[in-house]
Order: C-alpha cells, then sequence, then structure tokens
C-alpha cells in the first residue's frame, strides 16, 4: 500500500532465503523500520531479531566530542542498533 519493503529474498543456488522488516503503522510514526530478522531467524522472537530506536520528534543531544556544546534536534534520528543474539547467546 504504501510501497515499504518487508521481505527480502535471495536465491542463491534455489534456496529461497527470506529476511523479514517490522515498520511503523502509518499514523504511528514515520514508517521507519523497527526490527529486522534473517532468513533463519523469527520476526516475533526478540532473541532473532535487530531492532532499531528512534529519538522523539523534538529530543535533543549535546556533542559527546565537544564539552558544553549545545543541545542540537536529533529529529526522529535513529538513536540504538541491537542486533540479533549470535549462536554463543
Amino acid at each position: 500500500m504504501f510501497g515499504l519493503t518487508v521481505s527480502r529474498t535471495a536465491d542463491p543456488g534455489g534456496n529461497n532465503l527470506t529476511g523479514r522488516m517490522l515498520v511503523e503503522k502509518p499514523g504511528q510514526g514515520y514508517l521507519r523500520q523497527l526490527a529486522a530478522s534473517m532468513p533463519a531467524g523469527e520476526l516475533t522472537n526478540p532473541d532473532n531479531r535487530g531492532t532499531f530506536t528512534y529519538y522523539g520528534d523534538s529530543e535533543t543531544r549535546s556533542n559527546p566530542c565537544k564539552s558544553n556544546s549545545e543541545a542540537a534536534n536529533q529529529g526522529g534520528r535513529v538513536k540504538t542498533v541491537r542486533g540479533p543474539k549470535n549462536s554463543d547467546g
């Protein structure tokens, strides 16, 4: 409906490996990616997916590399990215 990619299939040798993505719903954000899973992962299982969190519309942060810097509006930029847990846990 909005042309958002919610899955990608790679086919090396006919394996049909499909990774999936979860995005914000219309009216609940900017349609940004919230989570992603690799082909072997399960999107609904927090251990098997990566997640993305974002700054709020008017949330600000100072430059950590420059002391006493003025806080700048982050305007919904990516705040944290966490990958899925590896096989070691």
